[in-house]
Order: structure tokens, then C-alpha cells, then sequence
């Protein structure tokens, strides 16, 4: 398998990732398939460490057991800001987290709303072919 067709499985990845929210559980013999590897070595392993950096995802952990699961995440999401700050590990992890976390409430808020406007906007045209479909 060429190195493009393994970014292609990534790229792949990340729109399911993307679909899922931003984050997905993933069996690590899914990640390992990804690039061709038949066993979880350390060399299979950073390829698919620089294979998701490539397509802007992350993990949560990459082990060497094939029915391991781990969570993927797109690492600019808020999803993402908020795994990658729970981690910690720096001397403002604490401030990150909690910034991350209202970034992710607002922009589901967000959601919420464009989602409301949608519904109501649909509504309001079924209203409308109600009227025609009674007019006649």
C-alpha cells in the first residue's frame, strides 16, 4: 500500500471522526489495518501516530493489543481541546480545561440553536404546503 492510499485511510477516518462529533472509539486493529501492518510494533505504532497528526486527528492512547479501543479525536474541535487539556501535564492545565470546556458548551449551544432554526424553518414550509394542498 502506497503512502497515499494511507493517507487516504486517514482522511476516511477523519470524516467518520468529524461525523461522530469530533471524537470516535476505535479498535486499535482498525488503526493498525489503516497502514498495512500486521502486527502493533513500535514501527506500525508511529506510523499511525504521523498518520493521524496528518489528518489533524489524535489519540488517546496506542497500545499493542489489536482489541484495545482508544478514542480518536479531532484535535482543533472543542472535544479535542477539552481531551487534550484533561490530559494535563503543564503548569496551566487547569485554566486550559476549563476554557476548553466553555468553548465546547458554547459551540454545542450553538448547535442547538442553528439546529432549532432549522426545524423551524421546515415547519413553517410544511405549513405552507399544508395551505396550498387545502386551498385545493
Amino acid at each position: 500500500m502506497s503512502a497515499v492510499e494511507i493517507l487516504g485511510n486517514f482522511a476516511e477516518l477523519a470524516v467518520h471522526v468529524e461525523k461522530a462529533g469530533g471524537c470516535l472509539s476505535v479498535q486499535m486493529y482498525d488503526l493498525r489495518d489503516r497502514v498495512q501492518a500486521g502486527r502493533l510494533d513500535d514501527g506500525p505504532i508511529g506510523q499511525i501516530k504521523h498518520n493521524l497528526d496528518q489528518a489533524g486527528l489524535a489519540a488517546t492512547t496506542l497500545t499493542r493489543q489489536q482489541y484495545d479501543w482508544t478514542l480518536v479525536y479531532t484535535r482543533r474541535s472543542p472535544i479535542g481541546q477539552v481531551i487534550l487539556a484533561a490530559a494535563g501535564g503543564y503548569e496551566h492545565s487547569d485554566e486550559t480545561l476549563r476554557a476548553a470546556i466553555k468553548t465546547l458548551v458554547d459551540s454545542d449551544t450553538a448547535m442547538q440553536s442553528s439546529e432549532r432554526e432549522e426545524l423551524e424553518g421546515l415547519r413553517a414550509t410544511v405549513d405552507q404546503i399544508k395551505a396550498l394542498v387545502s386551498a385545493v
